[in-house]
């Protein structure tokens, strides 16, 4: 008889993404997002900007 048992695996490149204060501060990121839709960006303006 076989048992097969199950694992969650978390990669360690996203193991800060399951930290209380890292997951908190996504989460806030998240609904600033969501209310503030990003603008137009002109881009010529920026690259006027930035001296290109």
């Amino acid at each position: 008889m076989w048992v097969i048992k199950t694992a969650t695996t978390i990669p360690d490149t996203e193991l800060w993404l399951h930290e209380t204060e890292q997951r908190q501060r996504l989460e806030r990121a998240l609904a600033h997002a969501a209310e503030k839709p990003g603008a137009p960006t002109d881009l010529e303006q920026l690259a006027d900007n930035l001296g290109f």
